[in-house]
């Protein structure tokens, strides 16, 4: 009968230490990148839209002094990427996000020509 009560004590104790790591498995990833000119210089203060049919609506990052953004928290999907800049012409990429990783998409715009 001790055997009984010891085993269930010990199998209670296990489960109480795994069930944690249960709670901070993921269910989302990420999307990040870097923003330059045609130079290869950053380009800070870029508005970068975000779509999907993963998503309700779009989320909207700007890019900082260096250039990079990030959107966390994203569920599996296929999404599209867009960075635009007064002054540059739009630019648009699309990216797969899977569970717990982290989708590189780096954008490279190029200068607005205005016609004469």
């Amino acid at each position: 009968m001790k055997f009984g009560y010891r085993f269930t004590l010990v199998l209670s104790v296990c489960l109480l230490l795994l069930a944690p790591l249960a709670v901070f498995a993921q269910t989302t990833g990420t999307i990040e990148g870097t923003v330059t000119d045609q130079n290869g210089g950053a380009l800070p203060g870029v508005s970068v839209d975000l779509t999907s049919p993963s998503l309700q609506g779009t989320r909207t990052a700007t890019t900082d002094g260096s250039g990079r953004y990030r959107f966390v928290s994203l569920p599996p999907g296929k999404y599209t990427v867009t960075g635009n800049l007064s002054g540059f012409g739009n630019v648009q990429k699309t990216a797969n996000v899977t569970l717990d990783s982290t989708a590189s998409v780096n954008l490279q715009l190029s200068l607005a020509t205005k016609e004469a």
